[in-house]
């Protein structure tokens, strides 16, 4: 798509240039302007960029309407106002509103301007426009504290540019060992933390970087003391694997007490449990900080922090955070493309769920059969998380996990709330179901699937709900791209079955659900001329089986490349 990115701000543009680029579109760039506004004026006009009122809207859309419409959609960002742009005018085509530094941003209360709360409102009317927060305070500031409710999803920045891409944090034995300060409010006027630093014997620097985020790259680490929820320099110091030193909450409450500092609105001092939402101290970030409690603290944690692993675990959550943002800007895309624009090729309105099949943790029989597989249960759930994000961000089919060792996915449940209609999690111990009993010596992994499989269809709500009519069953760990878009060319109503290209393979099974029992019966009885397979290879099982039907009824898939996986009996899996 042709994206046009409108915003105040050098870093969101960096941002978006790169996420966008990255996903396939063309974006540009442009800063708003009215057409009579000189952004280069005086102070007292400089000031009033950013008041984008009802008739700076009208200019800009009346000097640059034939523009906008040369643009299959907009953006804006820093600041949320610039939307009203494309709001007062009902622009038909994408519109993504991504909100950070308060919605409401430079609308004084004194000048309170009701139309555009209301163009905010009527949002949830208009299908083709997207509003969320870059953190979650901006969701919660306008939900509870304005009443203009932009809902629950977020998409946080990357921290990533054309110039950074390839940069990090190395370290050798001839670095400097100085430290950055950053020059902002809290670290000039609510204390000289530069002098400070150096009077406990810390060398620093303090200056704003002058060229690119990656000049921090010479600096041992930053030192620093919050001012926002949330910053792109916050995300672009991870990308890069810079070790950064914050006062905990405790100590930050502390030091603004003692001076004139600066927090971003809604924070209140009376509150500091607050600050739990922001980025700097969120559980999800705790462990990519470092935190001094006081200047002997911090003095004793310069000296004994140990930087090269700090930043290795750093850039490995880097690379997970950038997954995950991509990802999240994919369902905007293909959330939009799904409702508004023709997809090339889609014949077929195929009413099927993909079951995905999981166990986080293996009976001590498999794992002593096949050790070299992938045991420990962390790097199980990891394989798995990423999987399913992918297969909910990624792509529009109803997804229902199940897993069989009783682990209920917790790091899902914003998931479960958000694809709440097409997405589902059922679990299970199959130690503790009296159907499940046989399976305890059972060594065989596709009889515990084949369980899981009929346990799924059974138990599934959502299947039911969308009167699915055809079922393919994906071992948890894959996701495969391509696959969506293939069943799109085939009318499965007319298959009783599917499966992989190499019919000894069972990554992929599916069935029609007037066939399911067929191929999915769970007794497992092999012939016996497979004695030799040690008799419990569930793929001669599935092959018999869907061999066993005319082959005009049969869909056999080609080979689909997928991004390599640590398969579950080890080694690594690109195709499938």
């Amino acid at each position: 798509m042709k994206i046009l990115h409108l915003t105040f701000h050098i870093g969101t543009q960096l941002d978006i240039d790169y996420i966008f680029k990255k996903l396939g579109h063309d974006v540009t760039s442009m800063k708003f302007d009215d057409g009579e506004t000189d952004p280069n004026s005086t102070p007292y006009v400089q000031s009033k960029i950013y008041e984008v009122t009802h008739d700076r809207a009208e200019k800009s859309w009346n000097k640059y309407k034939d523009y906008y419409n040369t643009f299959d959609g907009i953006i804006t960002s820093d600041t949320c106002p610039v939307s009203r742009v494309f709001l007062q005018h009902n622009w038909p085509k994408l519109l993504i509103i991504w909100v950070s530094n308060r919605f409401d941003y430079a609308i004084l209360p004194e000048k309170y301007d009701p139309e555009f709360y209301y163009l905010l409102r009527d949002i949830p009317n208009r299908k083709n426009v997207y509003i969320f927060g870059n953190t979650m305070i901006e969701n919660i500031y306008s939900t509870q504290i304005k009443n203009v409710s932009i809902g629950d999803f977020v998409i946080k920045p990357l921290g990533k540019n054309a110039i950074s891409e390839n940069m990090y944090k190395t370290y050798s034995a001839e670095d400097e060992e100085i430290f950055y300060v950053p020059p902002y409010q809290n670290e000039t006027v609510l204390l000289n933390l530069s002098e400070k630093l150096k009077s406990i014997g810390i060398n620093n620097k303090c200056e704003r970087f002058p060229n690119h985020i990656s000049d921090l790259l010479y600096y041992k680490g930053v030192i620093c003391i919050p001012y926002a929820w949330s910053t792109i320099v916050f995300f672009e110091r991870l990308q890069l694997g810079l070790v950064t030193f914050v006062p905990t909450e405790r100590f930050l409450i502390e030091l603004f007490k003692q001076g004139k500092y600066w927090f971003q609105p809604p924070f209140n001092i009376l509150q500091p449990e607050l600050l739990q939402i922001s980025e700097w101290y969120t559980n999800e970030h705790r462990d990519l900080m470092v935190y001094f409690d006081s200047w002997e603290d911090l003095k004793f944690k310069i000296k004994n922090t140990n930087y090269v692993e700090k930043t290795n675990h750093i850039l490995t959550r880097a690379k997970f955070i950038e997954n995950e943002t991509m990802n999240r800007w994919k369902y905007v895309f293909n959330d939009y493309s799904s409702n508004f624009l023709p997809i090339k090729n889609e014949i077929y309105n195929n009413n099927l769920a993909i079951i995905l099949t999981c166990t986080v943790y293996r009976q001590h029989i498999i794992t002593e059969r096949t050790p070299d597989g992938q045991c420990e249960p962390q790097d199980r759930i990891d394989s798995y998380v990423k999987s399913i994000k992918k297969w909910l961000y990624e792509t529009s089919l109803n997804i229902v996990v199940v897993e069989n060792s009783g682990y209920q996915f917790t790091e899902l449940d914003y998931e479960k709330e958000l694809f709440k209609d097409r997405f589902e999690i059922i679990s299970y111990n199959e130690y503790k179901l009296e159907d499940s009993t046989y399976l305890i010596d059972d060594y065989s992994k596709g009889s515990h699937e084949l369980f899981s499989i009929n346990y799924a269809l059974s138990s599934s709500n959502l299947i039911y709900k969308c009167e699915c009519n055809f079922i393919i069953k994906v071992t948890g760990r894959f996701y495969i791209p391509e696959l969506e878009n293939y069943l799109k060319q085939h009318d499965l109503s007319k298959c009783k079955a599917l499966r992989q290209d190499r019919h000894l393979n069972c990554q992929i099974v599916g069935s029609h659900i007037d066939s399911f029992d067929l191929i999915f019966d769970k007794n497992c009885v092999y012939k016996p001329e497979y004695d030799k397979f040690e008799n419990d290879y569930v793929e001669i099982l599935f092959k018999d089986r869907i061999d066993s039907l005319e082959p005009e009824t049969v869909l056999n898939c080609p080979v689909f490349n997928i991004e390599p996986t640590i398969a579950g009996c080890g080694g690594t899996v690109k195709y499938l």
